[in-house]
């Protein structure tokens, strides 16, 4: 994204208080205090809605923070003010790639382009743009083009995303090595970004390059020791000292908070079908013509498994720990209930409960399942199934392992074990595949069982 400054046609017109917000917010924002800068947007827009910097940079705001519909809704705004605001135009293109309307993210990036042909931010979109609609040379050759230029005048921040955007479409033609040689350009460049560190130690993870991976996120924590994030994908490439029995919390919620703008989209692109197999398996054991069960949704997300299952509920109750994704969920409008909490704790607190518990991929991030299918058990009324989903350990000897990627696999025997000590009878366990990653299956186990009558 850019951030440059439009002195707007009508600038004249504008209340001198409301510039003075709108750089001071700008500089909130820049220096990551996002609430303080959404509050400062705010009085800015009071005195003057129709100061054109200030809707463009409200805008950027709120997209930065998930809310795509009111990011999109107020760089137009800008560009209702201000036809010819270039960066506007580029921001509202990088949105729509985001939303996934590739026609209208080609148009305003024309638009950018026509009215500052040498600016790089658009021509990384449109780079982007070419790996969406999978025009991998086409994309090679934006990107070759703006590193040919002289970059003296850009910003280190733009460079690197270029040379990740380079370094993507090397990946797609088998130039690794190469590939890999950009990924730690973009990381000399922004050194301090931790993001474009954590993006060369995913491309060496793919490559099973894990200790080497290890030293960036290593890199990461002397920084920031608390990054759960790179805590977590540290000890998933054998750098820590010991494998967590899960992922914590604190890791999740951020992941799947910054990961709800695209969910949707990037996971129909996978081609992901646990919430299908999950639906098919439950009715095929749930007895036919049943729509009055009392069913909860562990692990919601964004609500894909309820539009599957919602004829078969009389009451459908979704838990996440991620409010962005709850967010998403509740614009479905499909859910009696949405509430933020822990998986086995929300379960613990709600004994008896529901006639099914279903859990698409949240597992995942689970090793041992044992403590969440007993509360699972706790949750569910006699009679009642639980529906999960796990990704497939098909090697070794180990009841899970935790993958390079930060979720882990389980091994059948041990998904059977554990829910038959659970309490649970009439197990099933089908193997399918779950979606695909990197152009590979990614083989899952999909799960029912049920708690015993009285």
């Amino acid at each position: 994204m850019t951030r440059r400054s439009h002195a707007s046609r009508s600038s004249a017109a504008i209340p001198e208080r409301a510039i003075a917000l709108t750089r001071e917010a700008i500089q909130l924002h820049r220096t990551g205090k996002l609430q303080e800068a959404r509050a400062t947007y705010r009085r800015a827009l009071e005195r003057a809605p129709r100061y054109a910097d200030a809707q463009h940079f409200f805008g950027m705001l709120e997209y930065q923070n998930g809310d795509l519909d009111a990011g999109i809704r107020h760089v137009q705004r800008a560009l209702d003010i201000t036809p010819d605001y270039a960066d506007a135009h580029a921001n509202l293109a990088l949105m729509m790639l985001t939303r996934g309307d590739h026609a209208a993210c080609q148009k305003h990036l024309d638009k950018a382009l026509l009215l500052t042909p040498e600016a790089i931010p658009p021509r990384t979109t449109q780079g982007r743009l070419y790996i969406a609609l999978e025009r991998i040379p086409d994309a090679r050759q934006v990107f070759e083009e703006a590193l040919a230029r002289d970059l003296s005048g850009v910003d280190a921040q733009h460079q690197s995303s270029l040379h990740i955007g380079l370094a993507r479409t090397l990946v797609a033609q088998g130039e690794i090595d190469k590939a890999l040689g950009h990924y730690r350009t973009a990381v000399d460049l922004s050194p301090r970004i931790d993001r474009v560190r954590a993006t060369l130690a995913r491309a060496l993870c793919r490559q099973g390059r894990l200790e080497e991976a290890a030293v960036c996120y290593r890199e990461i924590l002397e920084r920031d020791p608390d990054n759960a994030a790179a805590q977590h994908l540290l000890a998933a490439c054998g750098g820590a000292e010991s494998v967590p029995q899960r992922a914590d919390d604190t890791y999740v919620r951020k992941m799947f908070d910054d990961f709800a703008i695209t969910f949707d989209k990037n996971l129909a692109s996978l081609g992901y079908r646990a919430p299908a197999l999950i639906d098919a398996l439950m009715r095929d054991c749930v007895p036919a013509g049943s729509a009055a069960l009392e069913v909860l949704d562990a692990g919601c997300g964004t609500g894909l498994l309820a539009e599957l299952i919602k004829p078969l509920c009389s009451r459908l109750v979704g838990v996440d720990l991620s409010p962005k994704m709850l967010e998403l969920a509740a614009g479905r409008k499909l859910y009696d209930d949405l509430q933020e909490g822990e998986l086995v704790a929300w379960l613990d607190a709600h004994p008896g409960a529901f006639d099914v518990v279903t859990s698409a991929d949240t597992l995942c991030y689970f090793g041992a399942i044992d403590d969440a299918l007993h509360a699972a058990y706790r949750a569910l009324r006699p009679g009642g199934w639980v529906f999960f989903s796990v990704e497939h350990l098909r090697d070794g000897s180990m009841d899970h392992r935790l993958q390079y990627h930060g979720r882990y696999a389980h091994r059948d025997v041990y998904v059977e074990r554990a829910v038959r000590a659970a309490g649970f009878q009439d197990v099933r366990i089908t193997q399918d595949v779950l979606r695909s990653e990197n152009r590979e299956p990614v083989h899952g186990l999909v799960v029912a069982a049920r708690r015993d009558l009285p």
